[in-house]
């Protein structure tokens, strides 16, 4: 999907301060811009595992699938009945509530953090102020998609503000400040309504601008495709109040909200969604270029990630009926929340995962959250056809990229090689055997204990899990130092077994669960236990002892996490991490992150507010998402505002 122009145009509306976020974006996650990406497989033979920035990459993980989630709704959200978007085509539209609404949650954002970093709100307020010239900030702001032309154009109301002279007309203000940023407005002969939007940079992005009077609303689109601009003359022409279509949106009051609606729902017309999918999906796989020191593997890795991302939103752009997201900002209990809701076209394979969830009980219904706990998961969760192949896919990519690297191991003698091979390919062989059954179920809960320590129990619900009994010998044949001892303990039907890793053999276990830790594996015939900490054996085997029968419960996905004790874990585990090798770049970036993690620390030190929830569910077909965020989250957002105002604005 192409921008063309409308990066710079945008900006007249705060859109045109994207490069501004993208900075913001860079204290937010330091790092995650203008650093290396590469993907990095994790080898039970590799020192470094996990590198230093895995939060980074980690963040990389859920930012990526938060953009495909807004493509979803943004190529969903714009169907104006107009010429040019035919009715197959998807609408997808973007609405927000107008200027005066940003800032003032932005300015209950900022008002979390200390009274110093306060300040920076009149420089946030003033470069807003810039670009709302011409504009009204007390009605929404529409931004829809025409999925129906290649390269997309998008269409963008703007309510306009009343001039400070009575012998203004209401758009000059406006059409001066698109001339400030290089767009000229020419008067059409045929339409007095209308203007023909000119670059003055000699860039190649043409387009219209229409007055809608009545309305007191702009509205324009931009292309640089001339071909393009008789359609998109009809389309600015025939579309009217921006309201229409998006009412059910705007009277929930978000901060921010889009929605996806597929009104036409035959198979036919979905196939031409999919059809046109094609192009999206074109530019997606041909932006995945191989780095030069990446291995064939690797890169193999990327492009399958990429690619199964892509089908999944395929799917949801051909085959849902509608997806409507909602973000909330409570400036009175200083908390914020986004809810997602979705459903698909009848007898379509998205209808068919739907009506999969709740199918299954959840083996861990008996499992109550640890008290203090600071992870909560709950998972229990279909797997379609497409997501079993997926998966399947990827283990076997991945068997591949281990498989040789194993192989180059030079630290590695033969002996140790050949049951590093055979640990792995049991492993999984075993989960493929999981992913097979159809559903994914399993909980963790992990409870801080002070001084980076915590207490972690989590288990897996796996078919013939008890094989594992013979694959855990392998563990002290495939590594130097590594140590296990079987049959510690028996809980009920559940074998314990003890292992030790040796330092560096997986560094995401050294990191997470500490060095040198014993680590519990349970083993029963449908499930696998793991539990780590200073009293892992006990928690677990009480776990287990309590469990109860599966009950169906409706839940799909529950993550209920205090950030606090991970961000000070987080902290002390950079000190150990090394400088050496890495560019003046990547030491910035470390430093940047450092400080990020200072001011989360602070930020959520003040009080028990440091929560982030999810929960996921399906009821009479509406897959329905919420996330809640609490107040630590949303100080420490205010202090990141300020750290961008004071590096940018002053």
């Amino acid at each position: 999907m192409r921008l063309h122009g409308y990066p710079k145009l945008f900006g007249v509306l705060a859109l045109k301060m994207l490069p501004a976020f993208a900075k913001l974006a860079q204290h937010l996650w330091p790092g995650s811009y203008g650093r290396r990406t590469d993907y990095q497989p994790v080898y039970p033979t590799t020192p470094d595992y996990i590198p230093s920035n895995l939060v980074i990459r980690m963040n990389k993980l859920n930012r990526a699938l938060l953009l495909h989630l807004s493509l979803i709704l943004s190529l969903a959200f714009f169907t104006v009945p107009a010429v040019g978007q035919e009715p197959h085509h998807s609408r997808i539209s973007i609405v927000h509530p107008g200027f005066d609404a940003l800032k003032a949650d932005l300015k209950s954002v900022i008002d979390l953090a200390a009274i110093t970093e306060q300040e920076q709100w009149v420089n946030i307020q003033d470069y807003i102020d810039m670009f709302q010239i011409g504009i009204d900030g007390t009605r929404p702001v529409r931004v829809d998609i025409l999925t129906g032309i290649t390269p997309n154009a998008y269409l963008v109301w703007v309510p306009l503000a009343e001039p400070e002279s009575a012998k203004s007309d209401i758009a000059d203000e406006f059409r001066d400040s698109l001339d400030a940023f290089g767009y000229a407005t020419v008067r059409d002969p045929q339409d007095r309504s209308l203007y023909r939007i000119e670059s003055t940079e000699g860039g190649e992005d043409t387009g219209w601008f229409h007055l809608i009077s009545d309305l007191k609303y702009g509205l324009f689109v931009l292309t640089t495709d001339n071909n393009d601009m008789p359609l998109l003359r009809q389309i600015v022409l025939k579309s009217g109040d921006p309201a229409t279509d998006v009412a059910e949106l705007l009277a929930r009051k978000p901060a921010l909200a889009a929605e996806l609606v597929n009104q036409a729902k035959s198979p036919e017309d979905q196939t031409k969604r999919k059809t046109a999918f094609a192009e999206l999906r074109k530019i997606s796989m041909d932006a995945i270029q191989k780095r030069p020191s990446e291995k064939a593997t690797e890169f193999e890795v990327r492009q399958a990630l990429t690619r199964h991302q892509l089908d999944e939103l395929e799917r949801l752009m051909a085959e849902a009926t509608d997806i409507r997201a909602a973000a909330f900002i409570d400036g009175q209990q200083n908390k914020a929340s986004i809810n997602i809701r979705a459903r698909a076209i009848p007898e379509t394979s998205l209808a068919k995962t739907i009506a999969e969830f709740n199918t299954q009980p959840d083996a861990f219904d008996s499992v109550k959250r640890l008290p203090n706990s600071a992870l909560s998961v709950r998972v229990n969760h279909p797997l379609d056809e497409m997501r079993q192949s997926h998966a399947n896919e990827m283990l076997d990519l991945m068997k591949k990229d281990f498989d040789i690297r194993i192989e180059e191991d030079a630290n590695l003698t033969a002996d140790e090689k050949k049951s590093a091979s055979e640990l792995l390919a049991g492993l999984l062989n075993l989960t493929h055997d999981g992913i097979g059954t159809g559903y994914i179920n399993a909980f963790v809960e992990s409870v801080p204990l002070g001084e980076g320590k915590f207490t972690t129990v989590a288990c897996l619900s796996a078919p013939n899990a008890t094989r594992l009994n013979d694959l855990l010998p392998l563990l002290k044949s495939a590594g130097k130092n590594n140590a296990v001892e079987m049959d510690v303990a028996k809980a009920g039907d559940v074998q314990v077994h003890r292992i030790q890793l040796a330092e560096g053999f997986i560094g995401l276990v050294d990191r997470f669960f500490g060095k040198n830790q014993d680590l519990f594996v349970g083993v029963a015939s449908s499930h696998v236990w793991l539990a780590s900490g200073p009293d892992a054996q006990k928690s677990m085997t009480d776990i287990i002892s309590s469990l109860g029968e599966p009950q169906q419960n409706g839940v799909v996905a529950h993550i209920e996490i205090n950030a606090l004790p991970w961000v000070k874990h987080l902290q002390e585990v950079s000190k150990t991490d090394s400088d050496e090798g890495k560019t003046p770049e990547e030491k910035e970036a470390e430093r940047a992150l450092e400080r990020t993690r200072l001011r989360a620390i602070d930020a959520m030190s003040k009080a028990s507010d440091d929560s982030i929830r999810m929960d996921a569910k399906v009821v009479d077909s509406v897959v329905e998402i919420d996330l809640s965020i609490d107040t630590g989250l949303m100080r420490f957002a205010g202090k990141m505002m300020a750290a961008f105002s004071k590096e940018n604005f002053e």
